[in-house]
């Protein structure tokens, strides 16, 4: 195989990008997809850093993403 990837928790990234490469319009996208679940944000948020890495996304950020989400 190639390119393997590699499952971390809900999110399948490709070997060669690292967490650490992940940018925001992926955490973003990771928030969408746990909105969807009806996941509170403090859920997202430490679902996002046990999987990420501590501080890699603060609750505030995902509580203003879900305000966005509600509203269209």
């Amino acid at each position: 195989m190639l390119f393997p990837n590699i499952c971390l928790k809900f999110i399948v990234i490709p070997f060669f990008l690292s967490v650490t490469q992940m940018l925001k319009h992926d955490f973003r996208n990771i928030s969408f997809y746990e909105f969807k679940l009806r996941l509170n944000a403090a859920q997202t948020a430490r679902n996002i850093n046990e999987v990420c890495g501590e501080e890699s996304i603060d609750e505030s950020t995902v509580q203003r993403w879900y305000q966005k989400f509600r509203s269209g």
